[in-house]
């Protein structure tokens, strides 16, 4: 019986970073081509289907709106700069957690930790900070466990740093 390829959806915020975006694209195309087959699709996503500036200013255009769907193996939202306006977004926070109960993995690359923990989604769990951040992470959400480390995987969520740590927690996703 054939495998069925797994869906990744891609939240790109607003000033997201197109090396996140890049490391994780790279690597499920790379891990498709070493077996052979589609093992995995991803789909990008804005907040309102229109094309996302990144942080080193340009747009890209994307598949679809989160209103537009919710089903996916594993999600991941990719931010950061000036994401803590998203994390008091009721409507994105409420879309995050339909998402996750939909069965979705819930992943989040740099300060998207912020968004995805207002919406309570990494609640007593390990949650991977960049070191510039950490402090204030801790602060802003003291029911997460703020950890230095490159990423942390938990049974149904992924976090990281950021940048080079990106690559690192995809590769562990896929392995």
């Amino acid at each position: 019986m054939a495998e069925e390829s797994r869906l990744v959806g891609l939240l790109l915020l607003p000033e997201f970073s197109q090396f996140g975006l890049a490391a994780v694209t790279e690597s499920l195309f790379v891990a498709n081509w070493l077996s052979g087959r589609r093992r995995y699709r991803w789909q990008t996503l804005s907040l309102d289907g229109r094309a996302v500036r990144s942080s080193a200013g340009q747009k890209l255009p994307v598949d679809a709106g989160i209103g537009e769907a919710t089903r996916f193996d594993l999600l991941l939202v990719l931010a950061s700069f000036d994401v803590r306006r998203h994390a008091r977004d009721p409507a994105l926070k409420a879309w995050l957690r339909r998402v996750a109960r939909h069965g979705a993995t819930i992943g989040s690359i740099e300060t998207a930790s912020e968004v995805v923990a207002a919406a309570g989604l990494l609640d007593g769990l390990p949650v991977a900070v960049h070191w510039d951040n950490l402090q204030g992470f801790a602060e802003s959400h003291p029911r997460c466990d703020a950890v230095s480390q490159l990423y942390t995987r938990s049974e149904d969520r992924l976090t990281c740093a950021g940048q080079s740590a990106t690559l690192d927690m995809v590769l562990a996703w896929i392995a």
